[in-house]
């Protein structure tokens, strides 16, 4: 068994463990959870739509900022095609494709794989750091609520804040320190030589050295601009709240349910569940999205309501998306062919 199927057996395995702790969880509330839903507001409907979507303009407005670097008549519309592009292939690839998809898009977009690998990368450290920003933000503001509410959880988020602040200082290193690149080129040589005996072997080996290299010139270049990165930043944290409020939207404003908590503690608290998340091995946190939510929210609105919420919540971040990811898929294809017909036919 190779390691490829070895891997989609592992998400499969976890995936149906985790769907039987979900069906534990709602057993005999199923009619319920869907009577919370239908009665969602269209209001409410329609400001979820908007997070959903506004979220993916902006990571697609971010990509564009990046790769003008490269190509300077690169658009906003192209930024949010391969932004979507990378929906589609995350989810047919289990998560593994979505880099790998957006690369072949930017590629037809005249950009050349080495420098939409940087900015994607570079995309993705920025990301992180935007991340780590919100949570230490939000755990400075909510400290004294989240330590009376979940203190029997306070371990798993040190652990997750922890994960968090280990990627990102990686993520640093690896796109502004020399240093660091040059003991990862090591490792890699020194792998080389080891396990490198194979063309296979030593053609990925030398392939990865290429890549660590174009992102040490590549970043220099993007990172000259202090301005476009704090621009960034500001971007990625409007980004996340698009989704971060979506229970707020939800439970207030859709269902006109009463909480004890404030806009800001249930920003928070779905930002705290995405710490959460780096705990638990899924790809695409798959079932394990559904089922920290719905821990999290219940201890407030019981599980009926947090379960309505929770499906919510992921139709907007992933269901959604990955639709949207489709039909730009499909549509690409479809204007391609119109403007390449000798092309598709081949």
């Amino acid at each position: 068994m190779n390691k490829k199927v070895r891997k989609i057996y592992v998400t499969i395995l976890i995936i149906i463990l985790l769907g039987i702790v979900l069906f534990q969880m709602f057993q005999g509330m199923i009619d319920d959870i869907v009577m919370n839903i239908r009665n969602l507001s269209l209001l409410g409907v329609t400001l979820i739509l908007i997070s959903a979507i506004l979220y993916q303009m902006l990571d697609g407005v971010i990509v564009a900022f990046l790769l003008r670097k490269y190509k300077k008549d690169f658009t906003f519309s192209e930024g949010i095609q391969a932004v979507l592009q990378g929906c589609f292939y995350r989810v047919i690839t289990f998560g593994s494709g979505t880099q790998a998809g957006q690369i072949y898009f930017l590629y037809g977009k005249g950009i050349q794989p080495s420098e939409s690998m940087s900015a994607m990368t570079l995309a993705y450290a920025l990301q992180k750091i935007g991340v780590f920003l919100y949570i230490t933000i939000c755990f400075v503001w909510n400290y004294s609520f989240f330590s009376s509410r979940f203190h029997s959880y306070m371990k798993y988020i040190d652990i997750g804040y922890i994960i968090n602040l280990i990627v990102v200082v990686l993520l640093i290193l690896l796109v502004v320190s020399k240093r660091f690149h040059g003991f990862l080129i090591g490792i890699l040589q020194s792998l080389s030589r080891k396990y490198g005996k194979s063309d296979k072997n030593r053609e990925r080996f030398e392939k990865i050295e290429s890549q660590i290299q174009s992102l040490s010139i590549d970043s220099k270049v993007i990172l000259k601009d202090r301005m476009l990165l704090i621009q960034i930043i500001v971007l990625e944290l409007i980004k996340l709240t698009s989704w971060y409020i979506i229970p707020y939207i939800t439970f207030v404003i859709g269902s006109g349910i009463h909480t004890s908590l404030s806009i800001f503690q249930l920003i928070a608290l779905t930002a705290f569940m995405n710490v959460l998340l780096g705990v638990i091995p899924a790809p695409s946190g798959i079932m394990s999205t559904e089922l920290v939510f719905t821990a999290l929210f219940s201890v407030f609105v019981g599980k009926v309501r947090a379960g309505a919420a929770m499906i919510i919540y992921r139709t907007a971040t992933y269901i959604f998306p990955s639709l949207m990811g489709i039909f730009t898929w499909i549509f690409i294809r479809k204007r391609n062919k119109e403007l390449n017909p000798q092309t598709s036919q081949k």
